[in-house]
């Protein structure tokens, strides 16, 4: 009883978390990151200011937070994916489903994405949560290939390319299919390290 009881009160920071971080963006994308102020995150979603630094810790965080986990969601898929599968492919696969799961937001993901990268009280704390997903992504990888600096190159090539089609994806004026223009990105690297080791 105990454990449900923990449980339910987890699921229930989640839930509150998330309403945050909902809460947060819509009104950074309304009024700017700089106007917002975490008075008005906490009256968006009804609770007082103080409850809300319960569940976070700064109006960075209310942005950035759910950012945290995608690096070991990734990594749980690269791990998930089939035993035969090159380490390679089983990353990219991962990686595009993160990107297909960001083009199902459509004008938000891209809105978010435009103001992470443009905000600069925002561009380093995403650094940081990018630095973590390498850390958690990197061993799932290793174990498909037994070689620490291989894979620890392979994610960077990766996560590197995941970034430059996100930005075309945001900041681009033309409609384009985020996990196709992924793949392609993808292809293309790894087109290029073969030619060069072959």
């Amino acid at each position: 009883m105990t454990q449900l009881r923990g449980r339910a009160r987890e699921l229930q920071r989640d839930a509150v978390r998330q309403a945050i971080a909902e809460a947060a963006t819509t009104l950074f994308l309304r009024s700017g990151y700089e106007r917002t102020t975490m008075d008005d995150i906490a009256r968006e979603v009804g609770i007082s200011v103080r409850s809300a630094f319960r569940y976070v810790e700064t109006k960075e965080e209310t942005i950035l937070g759910p950012m945290a986990e995608i690096g070991d969601a990734i990594a749980a898929r690269v791990r998930a994916a089939e035993p035969g599968q090159s380490a390679w492919d089983a990353l990219v696969h991962a990686v595009a489903r993160f990107a297909d799961d960001l083009a199902a937001e459509g004008e938000t993901g891209k809105a978010r994405s435009r103001l992470l990268a443009t905000t600069p009280q925002l561009r380093g704390g995403l650094a940081d949560k990018r630095r973590h997903w390498a850390d958690a992504i990197t061993p799932a990888v290793e174990e498909r290939l037994d070689d620490p600096v291989v894979a620890r190159a392979m994610v960077a090539a990766v996560l590197a390319a995941l970034d430059v089609v996100v930005e075309d994806w945001a900041f681009g004026e033309e409609p384009v299919a985020l996990g196709d223009l992924f793949h392609r990105v993808a292809g293309a690297v790894a087109g290029v390290s073969r030619s060069q080791t072959g």
